[in-house]
């Protein structure tokens, strides 16, 4: 779908586990950075929400099952923009009983998850 006027782009920069550091004293950084989120002008989407999609996916790459707590660091790729970064610390924790929702064609998808991102300022 090609971009329309006022859409963002936004790629993952680094994916790292908050706080934690190696021998060198540098952060570990962890596997699911790249690829390319687009918030919409026309649905007012929020770039906090595709730091959660980069982060459910971080997680589920992983295969962490409960909560998992990630860092996320996103740069807009927006042509003209002035590529700054957003930063938001993620959280995952497990719902008591799922939420299960059906599509028009009969699938179910149970929300096993909620997902909360707040911004880090430094």
């Amino acid at each position: 779908m090609p971009l329309q006027e006022g859409d963002r782009t936004f790629t993952v920069m680094e994916i790292r586990k908050s706080g934690q550091q190696n021998k060198s004293g540098t952060n570990k950084k962890t596997k699911g950075s790249g690829g390319r989120f687009v918030t919409r002008a026309a649905t007012n989407q929020s770039i906090i929400s595709k730091a959660k999609l980069a982060f459910s996916a971080a997680c589920n790459k992983k295969s962490i099952k409960g909560q998992c707590s990630l860092d996320v660091t996103l740069r807009e790729t927006t042509a003209g923009s002035d590529k700054g970064l957003y930063k938001y610390r993620c959280k995952r924790i497990k719902k008591e009983t799922p939420v299960v929702r059906v599509l028009p064609n009969g699938k179910s998808i149970p929300y096993e998850y909620d997902v909360f991102a707040e911004p880090i300022h430094e």
